[in-house]
């Protein structure tokens, strides 16, 4: 449970990074 909350965030964070340099 806590390693899916854990690579759920990390992914969020990834997909945030990449639109933040695509904007």
């Amino acid at each position: 449970m806590f390693t899916f909350i854990y690579f759920q965030g990390k992914m969020v964070t990834l997909r945030g990074m990449m639109k933040f340099m695509m904007k």
